[in-house]
């Protein structure tokens, strides 16, 4: 039988594997990062529990392993969307600052920097 310090692990995980994917997916991330601590305890949860036992338990056991998992994904895709989001914001700024006005000649006219598009007034 599954003691309760057990069943109340799986209860704790369940319940921070659900507020971890609800932060992921609704791009909370600065709140994500409050919860490293409870991550890894979470983590080394998973890993210490016996994969003997009920079939049932076994069962819940494999289910938030795999939301776990899920979860892990989930960040690492948001972590690549930042960081291609920061390549193509370094991208741009570099094409901004060659940016210039040019004579009919073709050389650039120096010292001129182009503004900023603004709104325009109604």
């Amino acid at each position: 039988m599954l003691g309760s310090k057990w069943r109340s692990r799986l209860e704790r995980i369940e319940s921070f594997l659900g507020l971890e994917r609800k932060l992921l997916r609704d791009g909370r991330i600065e709140e994500l990062a409050g919860l490293d601590r409870d991550r890894d305890r979470v983590a080394g949860w998973l890993l210490q529990l016996p994969d003997t036992g009920p079939v049932q338990y076994r069962r819940e056991l494999e289910r938030l392993r795999l939301r776990a998992k899920q979860n892990a994904k989930l960040f690492a895709a948001y972590i690549e969307g930042a960081r291609s989001a920061m390549t193509t914001v370094t991208v741009l700024e570099e094409e901004h600052a060659n940016l210039g006005a040019y004579a009919r000649d073709g050389s650039r006219i120096e010292g001129l920097k182009l503004l900023p598009k603004t709104k325009t007034r109604a």
